[in-house]
């Protein structure tokens, strides 16, 4: 019986363990370095919050709350840091272990890279 209890115990934890596992887009991303876009950096953080900037700025232009929308992609909502506009809605697509590209409805605004991932290979 306690065998049972094991087995069902593991069952249970399982998906919950699976459900914590990082996005591959969590992290620092920067502009490819042979493109010119409006956006030239950005950081997605594990906990569902993202940061998008503008060149030449430390201070993020955007600051959005994601989620994933499939095991590639993640949707993000964004406000702009004088909420001087309309939240705007956003995708980013990873290719690879260190490409991704940010979409706004399906139209490419910037190519990344993700630096950290890339000096590893």
């Amino acid at each position: 019986m306690k065998l049972n209890v094991k087995v069902l115990m593991a069952l249970v934890a399982l998906p919950i363990l699976v459900s914590c596992t990082g996005h591959p887009a969590a992290g620092k991303w920067q502009l490819q370095s042979t493109e010119t876009f409006e956006f030239n950096r950005l950081v997605i953080n594990f906990d569902g919050r993202a940061e998008l900037y503008k060149p030449d700025s430390d201070t993020a232009w955007f600051h959005c709350f994601w989620n994933a929308r499939a095991a590639d992609t993640i949707a993000m909502e964004c406000a702009s840091a004088d909420e001087t506009q309309d939240n705007e809605l956003f995708d980013f697509k990873v290719s690879g272990k260190s490409s991704g590209q940010l979409l706004q409805a399906n139209k490419l605004l910037a190519r990344f890279e993700n630096k950290i991932l890339s000096k590893a290979q």
